[in-house]
């Protein structure tokens, strides 16, 4: 069985952000800021939500309604966690090369 093709980076945050727990939009935004560690990754709304949208085309995520602030919700899907579980790992061993062919 092969292995999926590699996450775009903007769905690799979204899905990491997620895996935290389910959140809003909003909620996204800032933890994918949190994340990034001051690296600067800003993600505008509609490229979070149009991602979103995507995401549960693709049966990765689920939206909830019924917040209190009446923000829908979102969390992963059993199969997005494993495909954020494959991506981790290849990226780990992307970065074990890198650093072996870095490494004076």
């Amino acid at each position: 069985m092969s292995s999926p093709a590699p996450l775009e980076s903007i769905r690799f945050c979204i899905l990491l952000a997620l895996a935290k727990e389910p959140m809003s939009g909003s909620a996204i935004q800032n933890q994918i800021m949190i994340d990034s560690r001051g690296a600067g990754i800003y993600l505008q709304p509609t490229t979070i939500y149009k991602t979103l949208k995507r995401l549960q085309e693709l049966k990765l995520v689920e939206q909830h309604e019924g917040t209190p602030t009446n923000r829908p919700t979102y969390k992963l899907t059993l199969h997005a966690r494993h495909i954020l579980k494959l991506e981790t790992a290849r990226l780990r061993d992307a970065t074990d090369i890198a650093r072996q062919r870095l490494t004076p």
